[in-house]
């Protein structure tokens, strides 16, 4: 029962994957055409595709009279207008219905520059002195945050212990001149030929 089952699985297993990748004639080729179209907007594209293109496009909601007109005030208002001469431009701000000149624009953009740049030096000079007052604040804090006794004019704050006899035999080790290396020690023999050896060269 269990060699029929797996004998089976491999069979549909085979099928399977053998058509997966089949591009055979078959006699169901209406089948194929059915399982597997193109689509445009979801609309399956036959063979009144050409008859479709013939008519046009359909019309949107853009390519009617008013959407064309709202198109077009758009591109005159977003899009800079005609320049000097636009008709359509806005009204200055000011209200005297007259519009400006380029001489005063331009007079108009400077003043806002150095109005700008007289604003930055204020504001520069007040956050130097607002960083001198806190620095020299620091500078007291910190005095009184120091925990380490430190000397005061020369002198030192907490008074000086004299050694007792344990510190001076530890600072005279420490400061102890060491033993130099010298020469190891001759065996009687070795001194015995280097004496001879001194004297047959005298």
């Amino acid at each position: 029962m269990i060699a029929r089952f797996q004998t089976e699985r491999k069979r549909k297993l085979r099928v399977a994957s053998a058509s997966t990748f089949a591009l055979h004639d078959s006699d169901s080729e209406q089948d194929d055409e059915d399982a597997l179209f193109l689509t445009h907007k979801g609309a399956k594209i036959g063979d009144d595709y050409d008859q479709l293109n013939a008519d046009g496009p359909l019309e949107d909601e853009d390519d009617t009279e008013e959407g064309r007109q709202m198109d077009r005030e758009i591109v005159n208002s977003l899009h800079f207008g005609g320049g000097k001469n636009d008709a359509d431009a806005p009204a200055p701000e000011d209200g005297s219905g007259k519009r400006k000149t380029h001489k005063e624009v331009m007079q108009e953009v400077m003043m806002k520059a150095k109005l700008y740049k007289a604003e930055r030096q204020k504001n520069k000079s007040t956050q130097e002195d607002a960083t001198e007052q806190l620095d020299e604040g620091f500078a007291d804090l910190r005095n009184l945050l120091e925990f380490r006794p430190t000397r005061a004019n020369g002198k030192e704050i907490l008074p000086k212990e004299p050694l007792d006899d344990f510190d001076k035999l530890t600072r005279e080790f420490a400061f102890e001149a060491k033993a130099k290396v010298t020469e190891r020690r001759l065996s009687p023999e070795e001194a015995a030929k280097k004496e001879h050896d001194r004297l047959a060269e005298l």
